[in-house]
């Protein structure tokens, strides 16, 4: 999604540059900020997907998620990379840890958004973790 690329290196509070669609729209509920553009709910960046001409396909959704699953169970070092997974609307994580360092070092908090932008339940707080790993496709 054009927005994601867009946006990588951006404070939350930035402003964001409206995109023009085929048409020369802009879609009406556009978000005005990065922290906006993060609180979409998946029906929501579907919506502006599609507005835009992208059109969501889980199935290919699924296969990306698939292998990035497949490639993060073999990190093995703390500055091994990993693979980001896209959300139902199929944009990935603005926060998605780059390393397993960086995901070892993620808060509470940020565990917490990861796991609401993938659709996944937030609680309980002692299990954040393992989910996120879980979800991730890292190996305990």
């Amino acid at each position: 999604f054009h927005l994601q690329q867009t946006t990588s290196g951006l404070p939350p509070g930035d402003a964001l540059q409206p995109l023009q669609n085929a048409a020369g729209i802009i879609a009406p509920n556009f978000p005005p900020t990065l922290r906006d553009l993060n609180a979409l709910t998946d029906v929501q960046r579907s919506q502006l997907l599609q507005f835009y001409g992208r059109p969501v396909n889980p199935l290919a959704t699924r296969v990306t998620n698939i292998e990035a699953r497949q490639m993060n169970a073999t990190v093995q070092a703390q500055a091994d990379a990993l693979q980001p997974l896209q959300n139902a609307a199929g944009i990935i994580a603005p926060n998605f840890p780059p390393t397993l360092r960086d995901l070892n070092a993620l808060t509470d908090v940020q565990r917490s958004q990861l796991l609401q932008f993938y659709g996944r339940p937030v609680n309980p707080l002692a299990t954040r973790d393992h989910r996120l790993k879980q979800l991730f496709g890292i190996r305990p």
